[in-house]
């Protein structure tokens, strides 16, 4: 009996583990959740899925429910471990239902996840514990069943026949009873204060509503872009961002975490058009004066990294070391942001001499000053700079603000 006890136990611990790092990201998506996270891609379909309108019941999301479910698991199994005797029987009955219950719902859940078209690697996760949390229990039951001869109906009125008949085993009851209380409350209370500070930093209704109406009332401008290769996102999305950047810029480097967001919560419904604009007066004479030292470079390593079709790898790399070379960067970093590339498996080692040859050539640097080119005419002054239907926004909007906007443009 205690195999299926413990591994009961390990498969709701490590169940505890996923719907924890679910619940957490529902509400900090940009947080880094390491060996947890669904993928390293730009899309991160954890995110597409916690953010839909099916991933909350009253407000609450289901990993909270999830969590809540796996720590009471947790608790019941390590009463009966300890206590033995009657309390087994009680966990038994209610270990099966309880993991059957939760099989259902997972089957409603994984049907919304196909529906949706994204697959949640930490969700598929969690059924599968389920799937296998449900089998044990089976086993587990049958067990006992076979050894006492007695079914699960008559089990579980047995438990609540014989269960409150001494003080010890009322008083185990109630005790047990008031912890779920108080495991449900601090969960949702949990959920409530996460909820509070986040929504502190979200717009309201209101201040969308005032954003969506001043940005569709400004001008529609005329952009005559060059073609670019630095495409992020599916190129027959409905909905085009165009970004005129510094790839070593501070608040380019916080538009590039909203950009996951967003490729992640629209999936396949958006890309990003890169356009360069580096605050470096080597080789953008727009500028009054360098703001971003060698940005130049960090500019031909990104066009060599597209010319290559590395470009989604190399910014993931690029952006990963990101703290680590903001006020020093140089060539030098670019190849060590390749090295990166080459030990992750993305390119071989022979591609590192082409990559340091594409940045060098003159059509790389051709590139770049046509993308300047562009952004004088355009009057552009600041990165990032942004186009959404031919509307320019500068800086870097709040990210409820812009999912807002892409919302509305892909109403249209």
């Amino acid at each position: 009996m205690k195999k299926y006890l413990y591994s009961i136990l390990l498969l709701a611990i490590l169940g505890a583990v996923l719907a924890g790092a679910l619940f957490y990201q529902h509400y900090d998506p940009d947080a880094s959740m390491g060996i947890l996270s669904c993928g390293n891609g730009l899309e991160n379909p954890c995110i597409s899925v916690g953010q839909s309108p099916y991933s909350k019941i009253l407000g609450i999301p289901i990993a909270a429910f999830g969590l809540l479910y796996y720590l009471i698991i947790i608790f019941t199994l390590l009463i009966a471990d300890y206590a033995r005797d009657w309390y087994l029987t009680a966990t038994t009955a209610l270990t099966l239902p309880l993991s059957l219950l939760a099989l259902v719902a997972d089957i409603i859940l994984a049907a919304i996840m196909i529906s949706i078209g994204d697959f949640c690697t930490l969700c598929f996760y969690t059924y599968m514990v389920n799937a296998l949390i449900f089998i044990l229990a089976l086993f587990w039951y049958r067990h006992v069943r076979s050894s006492g001869t007695i079914a699960l109906l008559s089990m579980a009125k047995e438990t609540v026949k014989t269960g409150p008949q001494t003080a010890d085993k009322r008083a185990a009851l109630s005790s047990y009873t008031l912890f779920i209380f108080l495991l449900a409350f601090s969960i949702f209370a949990t959920n409530f204060i996460m909820n509070a500070k986040t929504s502190g930093n979200r717009a309201s209704d209101k201040q969308i509503q005032s954003f969506l109406t001043k940005f569709y009332a400004s001008e529609i401008e005329e952009l005559d872009l060059p073609d670019t290769k630095l495409v992020l996102g599916n190129p027959d999305a409905d909905v085009t961002i165009i970004v005129f950047t510094d790839f070593l810029c501070s608040a380019c480097y916080s538009f590039y975490k909203t950009e996951k967001y967003l490729l992640s919560r629209f999936k396949g419904q958006v890309k990003i058009l890169y356009y360069h604009y580096p605050l470096d007066s080597l080789c953008n004479s727009d500028v009054g004066r360098t703001v971003y030292a060698n940005s130049c470079t960090a500019s031909r390593a990104v066009n060599a990294a597209a010319d290559q079709n590395i470009l989604v790898d190399y910014l993931i790399a690029h952006f990963a070391r990101y703290k680590e070379f903001k006020h020093e960067y140089t060539a030098e970093w670019a190849t060590t942001v390749l090295r990166d590339l080459v030990k992750s498996g993305n390119i071989r080692t022979s591609d590192m001499k082409t990559f340091e040859k594409d940045m060098d050539s003159k059509k790389n640097r051709q590139i770049t000053e046509d993308h300047i080119k562009s952004a004088v005419r355009l009057k552009i002054d600041a990165t990032p700079t942004l186009f959404i239907a031919g509307r320019r926004l500068v800086g870097v909007p709040p990210r409820d603000l812009l999912e807002a906007l892409v919302a509305a443009e892909l109403k249209k």
